[in-house]
C-alpha cells in the first residue's frame, strides 16, 4: 500500500516509518526535516503543513495518511502552536481529499489537551490491522483540528 507520514521525522513518524516499510508498504514521508535513520526505501518531501501546494504534492499518489505533526508547547497561548496543530490539520485533510486519499489517520499531542477549557475528554482507539493501535485523546487543540479535518 502506498502510504505517506507526515511528521516522519519525529519520533512517532519515524517509529512508524520503520515499521511501514518492515511490513512491505511503500512509504514517503513528509517533514520539514529529513531524518538521517530513515530506511533507504522511504521517499522524502520536504514540505510545511500549513503550505496547501505542497501537501498536494507531497500526498499525490497515497492511498493512507498518517498525519503526526504536532507542535508540542507548555505554553499557556500559543499562535503558532494552535495553527499547526488546527489549521495544519484542515491543510492536510483537504490536500488528501484533493488527491483522493482513501483513509486519513491523525494522531495528535498530549500538549494540545486543555483541561480547563474542556469539561470532558473523548479517546477512541482507532485500529489499523494488523498493528499499531493509536489512541487520539482530545482536548484545547483536538475539537478544533477534528472540525477542521472534516
Amino acid at each position: 500500500m502506498k502510504i505517506a507520514v507526515t511528521g516522519a521525522a519525529g519520533f512517532l513518524g519515524s517509529n512508524l516509518v520503520n515499521q511501514l516499510v518492515e511490513d512491505g508498504h511503500e512509504v514517503t514521508g513528509v517533514d520539514r526535516v529529513r531524518s538521517e535513520h530513515a530506511p533507504k526505501q522511504v521517499k522524502w518531501v520536504l514540505g510545511d503543513v500549513l503550505d496547501r501546494d505542497a501537501m498536494v504534492r507531497a500526498l499525490d499518489g497515497a492511498e493512507l495518511v498518517y498525519h503526526l505533526i504536532a507542535m508540542i508547547t507548555l505554553a499557556h497561548l500559543d499562535e503558532k502552536a494552535w495553527t499547526v496543530n488546527t489549521v495544519g490539520v484542515r491543510t492536510v485533510a483537504e490536500a488528501a481529499r484533493t488527491v483522493g486519499v482513501r483513509r486519513m489517520v491523525h494522531c495528535s499531542s498530549v500538549h494540545s489537551f486543555d483541561i480547563t477549557r474542556s469539561r470532558a475528554s473523548s479517546t477512541r482507539t482507532l485500529r489499523v490491522p494488523p498493528r499499531p493501535a493509536f489512541r487520539s485523546t482530545t482536548g484545547r487543540s483536538g475539537p478544533a483540528s477534528r472540525s477542521s479535518a472534516r
